[in-house]
């Protein structure tokens, strides 16, 4: 990978500078190619932007760079993949693996096909009545128990008593085997040090198997906690000897995690970095267009939406201090002073919320929403020529800003984008009505907010 733009991830020259003899220009060709397109699907502000459509262009662009004769290689190393997924493919893995687990039912073809949709119905409850069951604060039943506590109610009236008992018997066979196969990982990832016995291994996989998560006010617990519930259990079940030898790995384990804390610390520095530039810029360059626009819809509004809008201010500061206070609050449990950065972090955003309002935060605003006008909407919606600009601008702005402060492109990133709908012009409407139509006045607030969290 030679392109400083670009990290954590392949790149198509990494693939095939070798295997397709690629020159050193079409290497810098491709990988300028590769960041542009890179770069456009972090930072596209194009409504219609779609990631299939810009791969496609990508992709013939590459083509363009390539030799007849590399193109007719890389055709056939394409499709020599295509098959090799399409042969193991997870689908077909998936079916595989339940017709040998499954083979002792005996089930028809069709009985079989119906069977394997009622199993895809119990993980997907499963998963469900997890995720009740992490936020209702109840403790959680091993992953077995559950599967199988919800395949029988599903499965039940399917399958013939006699052939639930065999379900049921194959699911207890399989994972015994589980236990047995992670029983002896564990009894061999410690042969040299704690010469665990069977029994010890085996509790310690169900210990991980369903660690604790929430302590019993609902809160998460933190990494420390976590390593100290860990540390009780150990010393539960090892003897005195025993323990007193993993005393130094249950420190090592402390250290690590403070470590990472401190790394992430000395990371986040970029992103305050950023965030304060992005201060700066929206202040100096991106608020007057906004609030130019914003005091032309000032003289449209009717007296009743100017006369609510105060109260709805007054709520939205309230509400992004609230969220503010929630997060420290988390910050300060999970990293107790080791994560200053995030702090600040969190400090500007709020400021940047004060500063340029985000509706989102509200939640239902469709009762106000319908207070306005068409002809408002629509206004509000139209960017001018002018704002536009400004559009244009900040997005520069921000590309300039992540790259100058170390940003890179790759890596498992999913770029979030708004769905253009209903409820998106509302976040959109209400958050130009939040704003002051004068800078200044926008400015105050962050100080307002300031005062809030003192």
């Amino acid at each position: 990978m030679s392109h400083p733009k670009i990290t954590q991830t392949r790149t198509f020259t990494d693939d095939f500078t070798e295997i397709l003899s690629l020159t050193k220009d079409q290497v810098e060709d491709i990988d300028e190619l590769t960041y542009l397109f890179l770069k456009e699907y972090t930072f596209s502000i194009d409504p219609d932007y779609k990631y299939e459509k810009a791969n496609l262009k990508y992709m013939l662009a590459i083509a363009r760079r390539l030799t007849s004769s590399q193109k007719t290689r890389f055709k056939k190393i394409v499709e020599e993949q295509k098959r090799h997924i399409d042969k193991n493919d997870f689908e077909t893995y998936k079916n595989q693996r339940y017709l040998k687990k499954y083979k002792a039912l005996n089930l028809s073809e069709n009985r079989y096909d119906q069977f394997k949709l009622l199993l895809n119905d119990t993980e997907e409850l499963v998963i469900k009545r997890n995720e009740e069951i992490i936020s209702d604060n109840q403790p959680r039943k091993p992953y077995h128990y559950r599967f199988k506590e919800v395949a029988n109610e599903i499965l039940h009236g399917f399958l013939t008593p006699e052939e639930l008992t065999t379900f049921n018997q194959i699911e207890e066979d399989d994972y015994k085997a589980i236990v047995d196969m992670r029983t002896d990982v564990i009894m061999n990832s410690y042969a040299n040090s704690l010469d665990l016995d069977r029994n010890q291994a085996k509790q310690m996989f169900y210990y991980e198997e369903n660690e604790p998560v929430k302590d019993k006010y609902g809160e998460y617990y933190n990494e420390w906690e976590k390593l100290e519930l860990y540390r009780e259990f150990m010393k539960s079940i090892l003897t005195e000897t025993q323990f007193k030898k993993y005393i130094p790995t249950l420190e090592e384990r402390k250290n690590s995690i403070d470590e990472g804390i401190i790394h992430q610390n000395e990371q986040t520095k970029q992103k305050v970095e950023r965030l304060i530039n992005r201060k700066t810029f929206l202040q100096n360059n991106y608020l007057p267009a906004l609030c130019k626009q914003r005091l032309s819809i000032d003289a449209l509004l009717n007296e009743p939406i100017k006369q609510e809008l105060p109260s709805l201010r007054k709520l939205y500061y309230e509400k992004i201090v609230t969220i503010y206070r929630q997060h420290k609050k988390e910050a300060i449990h999970h990293y107790k002073d080791l994560f200053p950065n995030h702090m600040l972090e969190l400090e500007i955003e709020l400021q940047l919320r004060a500063l340029i309002p985000n509706a989102t935060y509200f939640g239902k605003t469709q009762d106000f929403i319908s207070k306005i006008p068409n002809n408002i909407r629509n206004v509000i919606l139209t960017p001018t020529k002018s704002l536009k600009e400004s559009q244009l601008a900040l997005n520069k702005f921000e590309i300039e800003n992540y790259e100058n402060t170390g940003g890179t492109y790759g890596g498992w990133i999913k770029v979030m984008r708004p769905t253009k709908d209903e409820q998106f012009d509302s976040i959109q409407i209400l958050s130009t009505l939040l704003l002051y139509p004068k800078v200044d006045d926008n400015i105050n607030q962050i100080d307002l907010v300031l005062d809030l969290i003192k």
